[in-house]
């Protein structure tokens, strides 16, 4: 299943509610699962984004429902999530080999 890595930064009113963060995690985890894919973990960040993910869905067309669902997440908690593709190395390794 191919793998999505996410870059988020959290607004002004999300820093102020971090205490409910988990509320949100388990929001997105259900939402991922509902759309056949799967957190597979989250890590807070220093610098200029506050959280990464890492999950896997089935397809772009289901990651992008993710990231563009308002029931991810109603825009009280984050201001930008950065999307990014990720290929594992048997993925790489697969790519190379079909290189001319």
């Amino acid at each position: 299943m191919p793998h999505y890595i996410f870059m988020i930064s959290l607004n002004e009113e999300g820093r102020k509610n971090i205490k409910s963060l988990t509320t949100g995690i388990d929001s997105a985890i259900k939402q991922a699962e509902e759309l056949g894919g799967k957190l597979i973990d989250i890590y807070g960040l220093f610098g200029e984004h506050d959280f990464l993910a890492i999950a896997e869905f089935p397809n772009d067309e289901a990651a992008s429902i993710f990231v563009l669902s308002p029931d991810t997440d109603d825009g009280d908690i984050w201001t930008r999530v950065k999307t990014i593709k990720a290929f594992t190395m048997e993925e790489i390794n697969s790519i190379v080999n079909k290189l001319p």
